[in-house]
């Protein structure tokens, strides 16, 4: 198991700890812990997407790609065999940002213990900005999005604008740019 795969473990498990940032202390949910009293452990993952097919991440398309991908045998050893998984989707529609916000609010609402999406930048943006704020801790963002150089910037703290999300594109628009100079420059 690589690093990032075991950051997106601890992010997903709860295992790492993060702060809150409310600077309060949040209102408790029934929902907010991983495991029930009877020890039943559960991952209530939210896909937060747009509806519309013209989008290349769009629900219709990445949804059975996850559910191929918890299937299969990479991931069942990555997970432990008492952790069960519940994917919850939800349309951003075409995605703009005021839906994307409601659709994590709703998500949230449903007991969302991670977000995968949005992947377009508006979008992505105003939910990863509400995150850190939502449950106990914060709830982690997963995307393949965020090319923007504002998705790149360091996330360690409270502080940092987009805290809890971990992109996991390795390449955002700074990046491709220098290569495409070092190309052009070759």
């Amino acid at each position: 198991m690589g690093w990032r795969e075991g950051l997106v473990l601890l992010l997903i498990a709860g295992a790492a700890t993060s702060q809150n940032c409310r600077g309060e202390e949040p209102k408790p949910r029934s929902c907010e812990n991983l495991c029930d009293k009877d020890g039943n452990c559960k991952i209530r993952a939210a896909l937060l997407l747009p509806r519309n097919t013209t989008f290349y991440a769009s629900l219709h398309v990445v949804e059975p790609v996850l559910h191929l991908a918890v299937q299969s045998d990479t991931v069942k050893e990555m997970l432990p065999p008492w952790l069960s998984f519940e994917w919850m989707t939800y349309d951003v529609t075409d995605c703009d940002a005021a839906y994307a916000v409601i659709s994590a609010i709703d998500a949230y609402n449903d007991c969302a213990t991670v977000f995968f999406g949005p992947a377009c930048d508006f979008a992505l943006a105003s939910v990863a900005r509400i995150t850190k704020f939502l449950g106990k801790s914060g709830i982690p963002v997963l995307t393949t999005g965020g090319f923007t150089f504002d998705f790149v910037k360091s996330k360690q703290s409270c502080k940092d604008e987009y805290y809890m999300l971990v992109r996991t594109s390795p390449l955002g628009f700074k990046d491709m740019a220098y290569f495409i100079i070092d190309v052009m420059r070759q």
